[in-house]
């Protein structure tokens, strides 16, 4: 289901995990982290930062397994990989 009606997949792939981070990040700045800018702590904006980064860390563990895995599977096989 796409709710987005400016969507535009034109090559049918699937993003990267990479690509899912930052669009993630990018709607949680702009709609949560930016409105409530002035009622964040020192504290506050080091955790954020803590997160920010852990996320892509996490993204670009992810990136590398898809990676290594996409020439070692074959198309059938890769449903078995995916969770």
């Amino acid at each position: 289901m796409n709710i987005n009606t400016e969507f535009t997949n034109d090559n049918n792939d699937d993003p990267n995990p990479e690509e899912v981070m930052e669009a993630s990040m990018e709607f949680l700045f702009e709609k949560i982290i930016q409105p409530m800018k002035g009622e964040l702590s020192g504290e506050d904006v080091a955790m954020l930062g803590i997160i920010g980064m852990s996320f892509k860390i996490i993204a670009q563990q992810a990136r590398t397994y898809e990676d290594s895995i996409s020439g070692l599977v074959s198309d059938n096989e890769e449903d078995f990989y995916r969770n």
